[in-house]
């Protein structure tokens, strides 16, 4: 949560006036949206030399005009964080995203293309919140970046089959931290990147 705020504030005008056009929130696990769950209940935790401390006032320093998700109904075991979430910020809109949504944020295009509509009625139940992550690509100021969020086996393998050269990007982010059984291979081939951003926690390195 620290980190969140410090890195919003380094480019809003105020600090302490923070106007966020969109939030996109792949999945709800705490490692993709625990930071912001933390600001809306105003906790935190002082940490080492490495860690900045969320202020308690940040969640009133941050105003959020629209998140964007797909979250399923169940959950597994992360409650109701997204209402809290939408709650404690008084998000105005709330976006839930599909495949082939195009979103004009500023001079930013976001194009959605995956989410758990890829492959819901291959199967009865949520599995796993993995499996349904929010996967976008980003284009700005001529460069392309692909979010994968932590997608796993299936829809990396349905993006891959439908989209193809479309997944060209400049800059990815790796599919659950970069583990090799999220089939998010057939998705690098078509993506190539120049950048790789490769989000590990501190057990995984």
């Amino acid at each position: 949560s620290g980190w969140i705020y410090a890195s919003l504030a380094k480019y809003a005008d105020d600090p302490k006036n923070i106007k966020v056009a969109a939030w996109l929130i792949t999945h709800v696990h705490s490692d993709h949206a625990g930071g912001l769950y933390d600001i809306v209940k105003g906790t935190y935790k002082k940490g080492s030399s490495t860690h900045k401390v969320m202020p308690q006032e940040a969640k009133q320093w941050i105003k959020i005009d629209k998140i964007i998700y797909n979250q399923p109904a169940t959950m597994n075991g992360y409650g109701d964080w997204m209402k809290q979430i939408i709650d404690g910020f008084n998000v105005k809109k709330v976006v839930k995203a599909h495949p082939g949504q195009v979103f004009f944020l500023s001079d930013l295009t976001l194009t959605v293309y995956a989410s758990q509509d890829l492959f819901v009625e291959s199967r009865n139940k949520v599995s796993n919140n993995n499996e349904d992550s929010v996967a976008t690509m980003a284009a700005f100021n001529g460069k392309k970046i692909l979010m994968l969020g932590d997608t796993y086996p299936l829809p990396n393998k349905a993006m891959a089959a439908i989209y193809k050269e479309q997944l060209k990007a400049d800059v990815v982010q790796t599919a659950h931290h970069g583990y090799d059984d999220t089939n998010a291979n057939l998705v690098y081939e078509y993506c190539k990147p120049d950048i790789v951003l490769w989000p590990v926690a501190r057990g995984e390195m």
